[in-house]
């Protein structure tokens, strides 16, 4: 299989690829025997991807800085000679690899659903779709809930917004996975306040986002953008061996980059 057969693959799996996704370094010529996929394309990730001698990495998000359609569509032109950039490129032409990113697909195949499901939270009772979706459980004080989340998700830690009244009752979710609860998406925390939810459970957030949540009366426990999208990076991982059977296709899991002390 070269690459471009497996973007078309891909591209088959949702009948189309996003603006933002496709083979973004690497020939398309090449063939694939090894794939690595991972979250993020970063150095970690590139030194096992060359350990493995995998011909093509996967990754969900953008394998260079800065973010796309962040402030400008147009990066800075020396971008791709900033250090991080730099080594990654370094890595990936010594392993001779290609980068194939699959983004939003991802997020509709699999990675919001299988977040719900990790979190045991079953069907959406409310479901708009584009991800406008709203779980319902028994009222559960949150400060069980932060609990459940951490023993579900296997974290020691998770940083909690508005959770001053630690038994005060939730039963409607609403989970920002992966960088929704950001402050620059604070339109889809918005698109999920028009169905009441009394908690959010999300990917990553920061101040401006934790304070939109507060403001509006709704506690919010962040986990990790990687922690809310690994599931399904790992799952979707399963899916290429059963699809793919004469391709090797290999897992790895970027971890969340701080720890508390």
């Amino acid at each position: 299989m070269k690459v471009w057969e497996f973007q078309n693959y891909l591209r088959g799996l949702t009948n189309s690829l996003g603006a933002e996704e496709g083979i973004m370094f690497g020939d398309a010529t090449a063939e694939v025997r090894i794939i690595q996929v991972s979250w993020m394309g970063d150095v970690a990730a590139a030194k096992n991807a060359l350990r493995i001698g995998a011909d093509l990495m996967l990754v969900h998000e953008a394998p260079f800085f800065p973010y796309p359609g962040i402030r400008s569509g147009t990066p800075p032109t020396d971008c791709l000679s900033w250090a991080p950039n730099r080594e990654r490129i370094r890595l990936y032409t010594e392993g001779r690899m290609a980068v194939l990113r699959l983004h939003s697909a991802l997020d509709k195949l699999c990675i919001h659903d299988d977040f719900a499901r990790a979190l045991g939270l079953g069907k959406p009772v409310v479901d708009e779709g584009g991800f406008i979706r709203i779980y319902a459980i028994e009222p559960t004080p949150l400060g069980e809930m932060i609990d459940r989340v951490k023993q579900r998700l296997l974290l020691d830690s998770v940083r909690v917004s508005g959770g001053e009244d630690l038994s005060r009752k939730v039963s409607r979710i609403g989970l920002p996975w992966g960088g929704t609860a950001l402050f620059v998406n604070v339109n889809y925390q918005a698109a999920l306040l028009r169905h009441k939810p009394d908690l959010f459970i999300a990917g990553e957030t920061d101040t401006y986002g934790m304070h939109f949540a507060r403001d509006a009366g709704v506690p919010m426990i962040e986990t990790g953008h990687e922690v809310s999208e690994n599931i399904g990076l790992r799952n979707f991982t399963e899916r290429l061996r059963r699809d793919l059977p004469d391709v090797r296709a290999e897992y790895f899991e970027n971890p969340r980059p701080w720890v508390v002390r």
